[in-house]
């Protein structure tokens, strides 16, 4: 009973604290990322005073949810002791009448010290599993999430060469399943070599319409081809061979540049790397770097600057 009240009493403080917790890293990686700007605009006492204030919240959290644990060990040994002093008021009527002996009386106390030592375990126990629990729940929302794109078991590996390279037909997206559409009856159709450029406004729907035809989402109403096919009988795979993009932000990963360059296959020569790179301007800062292909780009390009990165990307 006192196991239970104590489980069902942390397991809200747990979860608070591990939601407190999602917040200061937060924080943190706001103030890692952005630190520059944080120095820009000299916030440095501002973000110090946030993290401290939700360092104590966790802090008044953590205090209330070990007060009620620490009862578990107490409360556990005064109940056994009484009922020490039970048998023994009790045992000592019983041995006096001959319903018991003193070894039987001493036997059964010997077992409820033995017991006393085994809850101090489980009392233990109890509070770490109520810690499991906690960041269990949170680790099965995750777990538990499904996949809006999904793969068909029908999936066409080629479409039609003669096709349209890319067509859309009548097609509506909303990011909330719901009457808010991003993009409302689009509809044109895109040749093999035709430059298309899309302008509009922010938040028009630009990236979101670029986002359909790799099916980082699914349009919500109308038909997405890809060389005659719709893009779900594709497999992902498949589909996204024949795709190139290039991001808004740029993104490079710790390695050297060939083993960045290789992300679009893994039979690219260096020839067509070089290549790349005249197309793209990185060329000439490529070639008299120590190494060349084989520069180590440290995470997130760090020992690159902003317009080189986007170059290489």
């Amino acid at each position: 009973m006192v196991m239970w009240l104590v489980t069902t009493r942390t397991i809200p403080f747990f979860k608070s604290i591990q939601k407190k917790l999602d917040k200061t890293s937060l924080i943190t990686r706001e103030n890692l990322v952005g630190a520059r700007a944080v120095r820009a605009f000299s916030k440095q006492q501002h973000e110090i005073e946030r993290f401290k204030d939700n360092a104590e919240d966790i802090e008044k959290a953590a205090v209330r949810a070990g007060k009620i644990s620490a009862l578990l060990s107490p409360v556990n040994a005064i109940i056994l002791n009484l009922a020490i002093v039970a048998i023994i008021w009790f045992g000592g009527f019983s041995v006096n009448v001959g319903d018991l002996t003193q070894g039987q009386v001493i036997a059964l106390v010997n077992y409820m010290n033995q017991i006393l030592l085994a809850l101090v375990v489980v009392a233990n126990l109890v509070v770490i599993f109520t810690k499991s629990a906690a960041c269990a729940a949170r680790v099965n929302e995750v777990l538990d999430t499904k996949p809006s794109v999904t793969e068909t078991d029908s999936t066409e590996e080629n479409g039609d060469s003669s096709a349209p390279a890319v067509k859309f037909d009548k097609v509506y997206f909303s990011y909330h399943d719901n009457s808010e559409y991003a993009l409302e009856d689009i509809s044109f159709t895109a040749e093999k070599g035709q430059t298309i450029g899309i302008i509009g406004g922010t938040g028009s729907g630009k990236s979101t319409l670029i986002n359909l035809i790799p099916r980082f989402y699914d349009a919500s109403e109308g038909l997405v081809e890809v060389y005659g096919t719709d893009v779900k009988k594709y497999s992902l795979n498949r589909l996204r061979k024949k795709i190139a993009v290039v991001p808004q932000k740029a993104v490079l990963f710790s390695g050297t540049i060939r083993e960045n360059m290789k992300w679009g296959g893994d039979n690219i020569t260096d020839e067509q790397i070089w290549r790349a790179l005249k197309i793209s301007q990185a060329y000439e800062f490529v070639e008299k770097l120590e190494n060349g292909l084989d520069y180590e780009i440290l995470q997130g390009g760090k020992n690159l600057s902003g317009g080189q990165k986007q170059r290489l990307t």
